[in-house]
C-alpha cells in the first residue's frame, strides 16, 4: 500500500474547508458570473445571480443572491427596481418588457460593490452563511443620483460683475490735522486761475 501522509491530508482538507466558511462581514468588489430566471415554490418569478469576489485575499469566492418578485407588494417592487438600477437595468429596461434571456444577458458581467453579512440558516441550526445586506455601484461609476449629489455639493462660481457707467463716488475729505487749516476742496470744473494761498498764505503754526 502506498504511504499516506495523514498530516498533509488534514492540512489539504483544512484549506478546502475554508472555501465553505462565510466571508467576514465587509464590502467587496463583485462581478456577476451567472444569472438565472426561474420560479419559486409559491409560483413567484425569481431572478438569481452568482457573484464572484474580484480582489483581495478572498478573490474568486462566490456568493449567491435571489430576488423574488412580489406583484402584490409595492414596497418590495420599488426596492427590487432600485437595486436592479445599480446593476445597470433602469426602469426603462423593465418597461420594454424584456425576455428572460435579455434579463440574464443584461446581468452577466456586471460589476458592483456588495455588503455582506453573516446569518444563521436555517435559524437555530448553527450553520453560518453569507447574504447580501446591500448593493452599490462600483467606485468611479457615474449614476444620475451621484451626479446630482456632486452638482449640489459643488459651490457655483460667482459671476463676474458687469462694468457699467456707474457714477464714481467722490472721495471723502481727509481728516484735518490740529493746528493746520484744511485746504478747501474746489470742484474740478470751477477751479480758480489763481492759487488762493499765493498771496495770503497763513503763517506756519509755532513760527
Amino acid at each position: 500500500m502506498p504511504n499516506i501522509s495523514w498530516d498533509a491530508l488534514v492540512d489539504a482538507a483544512g484549506e478546502a474547508g475554508k472555501a465553505f466558511e462565510p466571508l467576514p462581514d465587509d464590502n467587496y468588489n463583485f462581478v456577476v458570473s451567472e444569472a438565472t430566471v426561474g420560479e419559486s415554490k409559491t409560483g413567484k418569478k425569481s431572478i438569481g445571480i452568482t457573484a464572484i469576489v474580484e480582489s483581495g485575499p478572498n478573490a474568486k469566492r462566490k456568493v449567491w443572491n435571489t430576488w423574488y418578485i412580489s406583484p402584490e407588494n409595492a414596497n418590495a417592487l420599488a426596492y427590487f427596481f432600485r437595486e436592479m438600477a445599480i446593476f445597470g437595468l433602469p426602469l426603462e429596461f423593465w418597461k420594454s418588457g424584456p425576455s428572460d434571456e435579455a434579463i440574464i444577458n443584461s446581468l452577466v458581467n456586471k460589476r458592483f460593490v456588495g455588503t455582506l453579512k453573516t446569518t444563521e440558516y436555517p435559524e437555530g441550526s448553527g450553520k453560518k452563511k453569507n447574504e447580501f445586506a446591500g448593493f452599490a455601484a462600483p467606485v468611479g461609476a457615474a449614476t444620475g443620483n451621484a451626479a446630482a449629489t456632486a452638482s449640489a455639493s459643488t459651490p457655483s462660481t460667482p459671476s463676474t460683475p458687469q462694468v457699467g457707467n456707474a457714477p464714481t463716488p467722490s472721495a471723502a475729505p481727509a481728516p484735518g490735522i490740529p493746528g493746520i487749516p484744511s485746504v478747501p476742496q474746489v470742484p474740478m470744473n470751477s477751479a480758480p486761475s489763481i492759487d488762493p494761498w499765493a498771496t495770503n498764505a497763513p503763517a506756519a503754526p509755532g513760527l
